[in-house]
């Protein structure tokens, strides 16, 4: 999360959180305040972005 720090996103983390999101890290687990990223979703398609970004990540490690 380019040097972000817990405060950064915990505001961020909550109010996804409470409209009804999923915030899981970017391997899909649940969201630690130490993680480099978050994504938040709806828990009934939180599959799809999830794969989505680990497949563009793979991608990206790829190309280096």
């Amino acid at each position: 999360m380019l040097g972000n720090k817990p405060w950064d996103t915990a505001a961020g983390v909550l109010i996804a959180r409470e409209a009804g999101a999923v915030v899981v890290d970017m391997g899909g687990s649940p969201h630690a305040m130490n993680a480099r990223a978050a994504i938040a979703a709806n828990p009934k398609i939180l599959a799809d972005p999830v794969e989505l970004i680990a497949e563009a990540d793979r991608d990206a490690n790829r190309s280096e």
